[in-house]
């Protein structure tokens, strides 16, 4: 093995997982314990030979892989692999028991030949994962499952713009999935416009939008770059550009008790509520993220 880079580790520590070199040329994932070893895991475009369309000559066209996390017990790895039928992108891939799968999007082509992009995480148990690039456009969410397999997590509404030498463009934001908590009831995950959090009722909100519901006044200082969210769902740690110096931040957020706004008009109330189920139920019943209008902390 010429290199090798460590990308995650199951709950006890015992197996370790992420990308090796063993020439200068081709990164496989792979799979460490101390009992067996470092193992190479399969990849769909081992040995691959494609033609060139237009000289009729074949070509090695194997692509790269890279494992990005593993489960508690290390018997389920994701990540991702590099595929000639992928347009060339990293499509998503989940190591079982040494059989490979690759993801396929559901609802049929989209840019990238029909697959998903990378899996970014998956849960302690090994039976949710997640990742981004899924969707017509290939800018939405997803979340897999054994049962259901992939399903569309949809994106953060709106659209991003900046200034090109053809004036301003814009494109949809674009969102995929990077941690996911035990149950899968939240995740957490990041677009261009910064990180993003998502609950089954809430769908997807910018993290500074959802702190600055939550009257985190300290979120309109920094552009939260992502986050990682803990097993139990109530944990955030990630990332953060102060607005005004030039340095990165690290932040922990603990999300137990959170504020939602129950009713409307003169009736409306604050409430506070546990997070993420009580809040969900709110939200479900017609309820808004965060305080009412006119009974903010400040």
């Amino acid at each position: 093995i010429f290199q090798t880079t460590l990308f995650d580790l199951s709950t006890d520590g015992s197996t370790a997982v992420g990308l090796a070199f063993p020439d200068c040329r081709d990164s496989y994932a792979f799979t460490w314990n101390a009992r067996s070893g470092l193992r190479l895991l399969s990849k769909a475009s081992e040995g691959r030979q494609c033609e060139d369309p237009w000289s009729g000559e074949t070509y090695d066209c194997e692509g790269n892989a890279r494992a990005n996390g593993v489960s508690g017990t290390g018997a389920v790895i994701v990540g991702w692999e590099e595929i000639p039928e992928g347009q060339g992108q990293r499509v998503g891939s989940i190591w079982q028991r040494d059989e490979q799968m690759l993801l396929r999007d559901p609802g049929g082509e989209n840019l990238f030949g029909g697959w998903v992009g990378e899996v970014q995480a998956v849960n302690t148990a090994g039976t949710i994962a997640v990742g981004g690039e899924s969707g017509p456009q290939a800018n939405e969410a997803y979340r897999w499952t054994p049962t259901a397999g992939v399903t569309s997590l949809g994106r953060l509404q709106g659209q991003a713009c900046w200034d090109s030498p053809w004036g301003e463009t814009c494109s949809d934001l674009d969102t995929k999935a990077t941690s996911v908590s035990d149950d899968g009831k939240v995740i957490t995950g990041e677009s261009f416009a910064g990180g993003a959090i998502y609950t089954p009722k809430m769908g997807w909100m910018l993290l500074a939008d959802f702190l600055d519901k939550q009257g985190v006044l300290e979120a309109a200082q920094m552009q939260l770059l992502g986050a990682r969210v803990s097993a139990n769902g109530k944990t955030l740690a990630g990332t953060a550009n102060h607005l005004a110096a030039e340095y990165f931040q690290g932040f922990r957020l603990e999300l137990d008790q959170v504020y939602v706004c129950h009713g409307q008009g003169s009736r409306a109330q604050t409430l506070r509520l546990g997070f993420p189920d009580a809040m969900d139920l709110h939200l479900s019943h017609g309820d808004t993220v965060g305080f009412c209008p006119g009974q903010g902390p400040l």
